[in-house]
């Protein structure tokens, strides 16, 4: 039943990239400026909780109002704001990835409600941070000799979710196969490390609710889902528990490069111990799933400085711009074949696709 109603409620939801950005170009959509903590010329911005080390750069110097907010509660409080709304709900800007902000404005145009955010936003990328499998050496020894080709990728790790790792060729002491994830019904990065997933599953980045809706597919989340121990644990994130806790508590973690290189790089007990592998975008052989970090704007505030604060405070915090190129975790000094090859947002599925997943998601394995 709990399918049924999955897919019944996500019906709908994909296929209307082209007449949304259509109808968020043409609507008003802006936003009264909000004021800053500190002064009424401080520009107001939510941050999304994903990415905490942004936002901490970004808050450094004091300027600007930033609030953090995990992406799903702002998606659930901006969708059903009424058109004309204002007050502190409102940012300015918001500081996520794509699609997220046109994951808001489809929602809310399907509710007959006006867009809130410049389209223009999607197509700018301030920068981004290639999506990144972080697992011990041991373990990751043994699961790329049970994945094809001998590589760790996002469809083997639908093969190896509900088996333990005796069955993968490993020890009985390592018990199950445990991978993180965070929620994607709440955090942006665990929905689109999902999506990317996902389409590594269906083998396309353009999938559908009729493929959201194999009971194949429906088979296969559930045993991942069920397989992953704690989508929120108290560390924080999964990334989190792992070097808290070391291999007893994540097996491995889909998590950003940026999030991966700090944690590693933080940690003296076990960042020697984790290693990271990079699945590449469906249907290509080269070039890294990515996350586009974006600022979106109501109109409220000056964009384009903005993006250069986040510019500056996304390349502090270990992301690709245009100005910094951190080396990869993987692979030797200076090898670029694992970065990002594609156009922004091109690397995972659309906001539509995303929407139905994480419909799908909250009633097949919440």
């Amino acid at each position: 039943m709990k399918r049924l109603l999955a897919v019944l409620v996500a019906v709908g939801l994909v296929g209307l990239g082209f007449l949304v950005r259509d109808l968020r170009a043409g609507g008003d959509g802006a936003l009264p400026t909000l004021p800053g903590g500190g002064s009424s010329a401080a520009a107001s911005v939510l941050c999304d909780e994903a990415f905490a080390e942004v936002c901490d750069a970004l808050a450094a110097d004091g300027e600007l109002d930033v609030r953090r907010e995990p992406a799903g509660t702002t998606v659930d409080r901006l969708v059903a704001l009424p058109d004309g709304a204002s007050g502190e709900d409102l940012p300015e800007a918001w500081v996520t990835i794509a699609p997220w902000p046109a994951i808001v404005d489809e929602d809310r145009i399907r509710r007959g409600l006006a867009p809130l955010f410049d389209p223009a936003a999607e197509d700018t990328a301030i920068a981004s941070s290639p999506l990144v499998l972080v697992t011990w050496d041991d373990r990751g020894e043994v699961l790329a000799a049970a994945c094809e080709g001998g590589v760790i990728g996002l469809a083997c790790l639908g093969e190896a979710a509900g088996r333990s790792w005796s069955d993968l060729g490993g020890p009985d002491a390592w018990a199950a196969f445990k991978p993180g994830l965070e929620d994607p019904a709440r955090s942006s990065l665990g929905l689109a490390a999902l999506g990317a997933f996902t389409a590594a599953e269906l083998d396309t980045l353009g999938f559908g609710t009729r493929s959201l809706a194999d009971g194949g597919y429906l088979d296969v989340i559930a045993r991942f889902g069920r397989s992953v121990p704690d989508f929120r644990p108290s560390a924080g994130s999964p990334l989190a528990a792992a070097v808290l806790t070391g291999p007893s508590s994540f097996d491995l973690v889909l998590t950003s490069e940026a999030a991966a290189r700090r944690a590693i790089e933080g940690s003296a007990q076990w960042g020697p111990r984790l290693v990271a592998a990079y699945p590449p975008v469906v249907g290509t052989d080269g070039g890294a799933t990515s996350f586009d970090l974006v600022v979106a704007t109501t109109g409220g505030t000056d964009a384009e400085s903005l993006r250069g604060e986040v510019g500056a405070a996304a390349g502090a915090a270990g992301w690709h711009t245009s100005e910094v190129t951190p080396p990869p975790l993987a692979g030797e000094p200076g090898d670029t074949s694992q970065l990002p090859t594609e156009a922004p947002g091109a690397t995972l599925p659309g906001a539509g696709a995303l929407t139905a997943l994480r419909t799908t998601f909250t009633e097949t394995v919440r």
